[in-house]
């Protein structure tokens, strides 16, 4: 009896871990089969690069996010409505118009001459990454918080 036990929870374990694996995909796809909001997003922020490599993440065959690679080491991460939600590229940074126009404002007039690296968009706000090595915190409406450590 003990052994039927735990020869079943062996196959129960064996079992979840298969479909894990399966469950979750990260598959390439053509550009052209981003959401329409990332699509214009892209053209819109990004005109001149051209993307290297576009990702869809499926839970069970349903689109959770995607990822999207940029010929210039732009990385952006938009949900599965094709809204971003993360921007990143630690070289030549990104373009001041994918922020909100309050945290452009705010790291021109007190960090000049440093760009942002990087901008994820939060539940309550966003965090932000500029090229002098600070992270900066602002809350839904652009607003500074503070300076993360």
């Amino acid at each position: 009896m003990k052994l039927l036990i735990q020869l079943k929870a062996i196959f129960v374990f064996a079992a979840m871990m298969t479909g894990v694996q399966i469950y979750a995909q990260d598959t390439v796809i053509p550009s052209g089969e981003l959401p329409k909001t990332s699509q214009q997003f892209i053209s819109k922020n990004f005109g001149k690069q051209k993307i290297s490599q576009a990702q869809k993440e499926s839970i069970a065959g349903i689109a959770k996010d995607y990822k999207v690679y940029l010929d210039n080491g732009t990385s952006i991460e938009f949900g599965r409505d094709g809204a971003w939600e993360e921007i990143e590229n630690n070289q030549s940074g990104i373009p001041f118009s994918v922020a909100p126009a309050t945290i452009q404002k705010y790291v021109k007039q007190k960090f000049p001459g440093t760009f942002i690296k990087k901008i994820e968009k939060k539940r309550f706000g966003y965090h932000v990454d500029i090229s002098n090595g600070l992270e900066l915190e602002f809350d839904s409406k652009g607003n500074f918080t503070r300076i993360d450590d």
